[in-house]
């Protein structure tokens, strides 16, 4: 429910209730104990796509890597040592693989789903395109390529490596496989395969 909403309500105005949430919201704030954080996964975008965070530890504006100085000293005011921090799932912006560097160096990078999964995508229109220079009758058919059974292959073997994997040294070598056969397989193919291939 929108702030104006709940002000008609109780006939209190819009700035009356933001005062009371500052204020409610500030002192809850101040008692969070993020002593056990181990993992953080910094998204500016993840609330307006309707994600769902396990945990909202910090929220701010913008996405440099001033935001991941800011964070690891909250983390630090809130009982939380950032030596703690042993892995940080971003998105593939360079602000924030530098501010991770510089303000948690020890923190292992991950890069989250939706973004590697967007790298896939940009590759296979990649290959579309230059498929369209050889072959110009194949102008206007990226929904036609983005919908391949080939390419949704690829995109489906990569996401489900995401979810498989135990470990690292699996992930990487659960990587490695499928970035062997989706090389492989020529645009369009239809052949079957994936991290077992």
């Amino acid at each position: 429910m929108a702030v104006s909403q709940v002000a008609q309500l109780p006939s209190v105005s819009d700035r009356r209730v933001w005062r009371t949430l500052d204020h409610y919201v500030d002192q809850a704030h101040a008692q969070e104990d993020f002593s056990t954080v181990t993992s953080a996964g910094p998204d500016e975008t993840a609330s307006r796509r309707g994600r769902n965070a396990q945990r909202a530890l910090y929220a701010c504006e913008g996405r440099k890597a001033r935001v991941v100085a800011q964070f690891a000293d909250v983390l630090e005011a809130h009982g939380a040592c950032a030596g703690n921090s042993c892995a940080v799932c971003v998105g593939m912006s360079a602000s924030y693989q530098a501010g991770v560097c510089e303000h948690l160096p020890w923190a292992a990078i991950t890069f989250d789903e939706f973004h590697v999964i967007q790298l896939v995508n940009r590759a296979i229109d990649a290959v579309r395109r230059q498929e369209v220079k050889r072959a110009p009758e194949r102008r206007r058919t990226r929904y036609i390529w983005l919908k391949d059974k080939h390419a949704w292959r690829i995109q489906k073997t990569l996401r489900e490596l995401f979810h498989s994997a135990q470990s690292a040294a699996q992930a990487e070598l659960l990587l490695d496989r499928w970035y062997s056969w989706a090389r492989r397989l020529p645009p369009g193919a239809d052949q079957g395969g994936g991290q077992d291939a």
